[in-house]
């Protein structure tokens, strides 16, 4: 463990110098020139950069403050060479730091071993608080990168549900087509640049944090120029077939709202989870689906699917989510019916109850 350790004496006694550094030499260490005086010590470890210092106590003040005052003067571990253990004991010193002057080979091997795991050991510490430091950071940055483009979903959620209003209100081969579409294709790329920025993002215990995946892509298809997205469906999602919407953006209810009564559902759209628990709680045979987005204030959609089981455990639900399918927890996706990825388009969603009535 000495082996190429380089090691620095600074000791006014060039004969008991000789003879140490002969001993160090013996233990595998790379001795450095002895210096005479704690300055010449001092510019040598500066040029050198030993691992340790060895300092002879009869070449400075003995007082405790002067060995602080010493060790200060040093970036590296000082071990003071005592001239008895009687003098190293009587100033405070643990036994560690210091060695006896004319002490047995395997004491200062014994010593010498301990302070360079101490170092190393302070040094492994110190790497773990950079690594921790640097993973809170980076989880800042998909709690940041997450919120930001959940909102920018919802953004392209009102402009999706504004071109599929304008669109139905026009003319067949209306000279607006090609607007329209030019808007459908900044949508597009703008699904696109939220996708790229939830690329290494998932969630775990309950935040996000960054990984090195892709996220997946569901749902995000716009509906084809001149189709009708809102033909009644042929089935109802339930035997009652009320489908819950629960969305804490107004846009995103709206469209949802528009597109399940166009396609022959009855709608009631709930803006937060307490509002939602508490809508399903007072008829819960009534509903035949939920759609619920995953990301809201105060109570999250995770927790709110818990209290939908909890009421009826066997209801059907869709999550609504800009991040992907892997955003739900391995144990939760049992029983969801599908998935949604933001910003869906009305044909997405009048597939998605097609296929949840079937």
């Amino acid at each position: 463990m000495l082996v190429s350790k380089k090691i620095l004496i600074a000791d006014d006694d060039r004969g008991a110098s000789a003879v140490l550094a002969a001993r160090l030499r013996g233990l595998g260490c790379e001795v450095l020139p002895v210096a005479v005086s704690l300055e010449e010590a001092c510019g040598i470890a500066v040029r050198e950069l030993p691992s340790v210092v060895l300092v002879s106590m009869t070449s400075i003040d003995g007082a405790s403050g002067g060995l602080t005052a010493v060790r200060g003067r040093f970036a590296m571990p000082v071990v003071f060479i005592a001239p008895n253990a009687g003098m190293g004991a009587s100033l405070g010193l643990e036994p560690l730091d210091y060695v006896v002057r004319g002490g047995s080979e395997r004491e200062l091997q014994l010593v010498l071993v301990a302070v360079l795991g101490r170092v190393a050991g302070e040094a492994r510490v110190q790497e773990v608080e950079s690594k921790l430091i640097a993973e809170q950071a980076f989880g800042d940055l998909g709690r940041v990168a997450g919120s930001v483009a959940h909102k920018f979903n919802n953004v392209l959620m009102a402009v999706t549900s504004g071109v599929t209003l304008v669109r139905l209100d026009l003319p067949e081969n209306s000279a607006a087509e090609g607007s329209l579409k030019k808007m459908e294709d900044a949508v597009e790329r703008g699904a696109e640049l939220c996708r790229q920025l939830l690329t290494g993002v998932k969630r775990e215990g309950g935040t996000l944090m960054p990984v090195a995946v892709a996220t997946e892509t569901a749902g995000t298809s716009l509906a084809a120029a001149g189709a009708n997205p809102l033909a009644p469906a042929a089935k109802r999602p339930g035997a009652r077939g009320a489908v819950l919407i629960v969305d804490d953006d107004e846009s995103v209810r709206a469209l949802a709202r528009w597109v399940v009564e166009k396609a022959g559902y009855p709608a009631v759209a709930a803006r937060d989870g307490d509002e939602a628990l508490e809508k399903f709680r007072a008829d819960p045979g009534s509903f035949g689906l939920v759609l619920l987005d995953l990301t809201m204030p105060r109570m999250s959609g995770e927790e709110v699917l818990v209290g939908l089981r909890s009421i009826r455990p066997g209801v059907r639900v869709v999550i609504i989510t800009g991040y992907g399918e892997e955003s739900v927890r391995e144990g939760e996706r049992e029983g969801i019916a599908g998935f949604l990825q933001k910003p869906f388009s009305p044909d997405a969603l009048r597939a998605m109850l097609q296929r949840c009535a079937e």
